[in-house]
């Protein structure tokens, strides 16, 4: 991982600066890789096509990390490893031409037999249109003139040309009005035409069979070229993503430690941009001494989208990309996540929602160790409440005294509770106004929140009957928890609205105050007479 943590380093700072990427052009299928190592095979002039802007890109990929050999040292070192593309540059750039086919001037006889089929190509034509001229004054000829069929040069005569002209009809129009003739005359000149282009097809295949054997051993170093390639188009792509957020930055590896600080999910930031609404960064901390985050508070609050945030950030930060949060962020690597989300029920092998939620419990029980995060969304719900939550308490007790990273959000009062039970849990809540009644998505470490049930029944409309009904059902126990929580976040809210009422007389009067001081301090000024 280091490796590739410093390539993305290197690259997203020299992106950072405003400065070139190499251009990489790599078109190369997998198909050709057979032949090129095949002994006695001859690459094609599409096969070369192919083949000519790939190295052409391997060796300016190579010249670009060697001009700039201090700024991308790990970038330079994984050229290093590769055989160098020049050997194979130097064998096509003698041969080919700009378009990776063969150049006329490949060879002396190429150039020479290019320059006869130029030739032979102009006599025929001129005397294909001297014969046309006499036919059309006959009469016989058509608009459509000299043309080529099979390689051949021809000329279009009507019915009544047919009869007067002898030769080989290579073609009939659909409407039978048009005849594609080669006169017995132009055999000649056709003839002549197909010989050179053999000849030139016999030197172009010596030309490509030579290049073949010349290129064959350098065909295992250019498809590991097409490998890195690879690799430095996604290096490019990933840090030109990054330079769409305010502050991207590599948290530092800490063994243990989960230390995410000002967060965002990228694609959530991204289309908070999109559409202007702003978007709350997260914090939290993860240790071996608490090792357990159990977020609560009101639906649709954001504690969902928190666990997904968690999830993608270690994944991103495993491969090394650039990513948006504080500098000072850290975080260790996981062998693995296990991710308790969504509805995984499945008629075709009879599981449930909650069945499913089990098996995935069972599953994570037995693989998950110390070096793995579990991340569990609405855990324990799906069932009885009365037992779910009692279910979800000890299916976690394993855990609790050792093992994996957990990360899971609940609306149970049990597992509410477990902070205080055990050091190893931390609590935290999805903010929420209890003036608007609407939720912040904010992330608040260190106590749990309420799920703002009958409140936000209220506010969306139900009866006051129904809701004093539903507070009379309701255990005592669960009840006291909730109403408590609740006072405790009006209180929380009165306090912080006290407090930014504060701060804004404060520096009202600081304004007042440095106002009448800068007054008190003018220069005066004394009138003329």
């Amino acid at each position: 991982m280091d490796q590739r943590r410093q390539a993305y380093q290197e690259c997203f700072a020299w992106l950072k600066r405003g400065s070139a990427w190499p251009s990489l052009h790599w078109e190369l299928k997998d198909s050709i890789w057979p032949y090129m190592a095949t002994e006695g095979y001859v690459l094609n002039e599409d096969q070369t096509a192919q083949l000519w802007p790939a190295v052409r890109t391997a060796l300016g990929m190579l010249q670009f990390a060697e001009k700039h050999a201090e700024a991308l040292t790990e970038l330079r070192a994984q050229l290093r490893s590769l055989p160098s593309p020049e050997p194979a540059y130097k064998a096509m750039v003698e041969v080919l031409g700009q378009d990776g086919r063969l150049s006329p001037q490949a060879s002396p006889a190429l150039a020479r037999l290019t320059v006869q089929l130029q030739r032979k190509q102009q006599e025929a034509r001129e005397w294909m249109e001297a014969f046309l001229r006499k036919a059309r004054e006959s009469g016989w000829a058509t608009d459509l003139g000299v043309t080529l069929r099979d390689d051949r040069y021809v000329m279009v005569l009507n019915a009544e040309g047919r009869k007067q002209v002898d030769g080989i009809v290579h073609d009939v129009s659909a409407s039978g009005q048009h005849f594609y003739v080669e006169p017995a005359q132009a055999s000649t000149y056709n003839n002549d035409l197909r010989e050179c282009e053999w000849a030139i097809r016999r030197e172009k295949y010596r030309l490509l069979a030579q290049l073949s054997e010349q290129i064959r051993p350098h065909a295992l170093g250019i498809r590991q070229w097409a490998s890195l390639v690879y690799q430095w188009d996604v290096l490019q792509a990933v840090c030109s993503w990054s330079l769409q957020f305010p502050e991207a930055n590599f948290p530092r590896l800490e063994a243990g430690v989960q230390d995410w600080m000002a967060a965002y999910h990228p694609l959530l930031w991204l289309e908070g941009q999109s559409k202007g609404v702003k978007i709350w960064p997260y914090s939290w901390r993860m240790s071996p001494e608490q090792r357990f985050l159990v977020v609560s508070g009101p639906n649709a609050g954001g504690k969902s989208v928190f666990l997904k945030t968690v999830g993608l950030l270690q994944i991103l930060f495993q491969c090394g990309w650039p990513l948006p949060c504080d500098a000072s962020s850290a975080s260790c690597l996981m062998q693995g996540v296990v991710l308790g989300m969504g509805d995984r029920q499945d008629l075709h092998q009879d599981l449930s929602t909650y069945a499913a939620h089990l098996q995935l419990m069972a599953h994570a029980l037995k693989v998950a160790g110390s070096d793995h995060l579990i991340l569990l969304d609405e855990f324990g719900a799906g069932t009885d409440p009365a037992l779910g939550g009692p279910l979800a308490e000890a299916l976690l007790e394993p855990w609790l005294r050792e093992g994996p990273k957990v990360l899971l959000n609940t609306h149970y009062g049990n597992l509410k509770r477990l902070a205080s039970q055990w050091p190893t849990v931390q609590d935290a809540r999805m903010g929420f106004d209890t003036t608007t009644l609407k939720p912040t998505y904010q992330l608040l470490v260190g106590a749990p929140g309420s799920s703002y049930a009958m409140e936000l029944a209220r506010r969306a409309g139900l009866p006051d009957t129904v809701l004093a009904r539903a507070t009379e059902l309701t255990e005592t126990t669960d009840l006291q928890s909730e109403n408590l929580l609740v006072e405790w976040m009006d209180q929380k809210q009165r306090l912080r609205n006290c407090s930014n009422l504060a701060n804004t007389k404060k520096n009202s009067w600081t304004n007042f105050s440095v106002s009448k001081n800068w007054r008190s301090k003018r220069p005066t000024t004394t009138a003329k007479n």
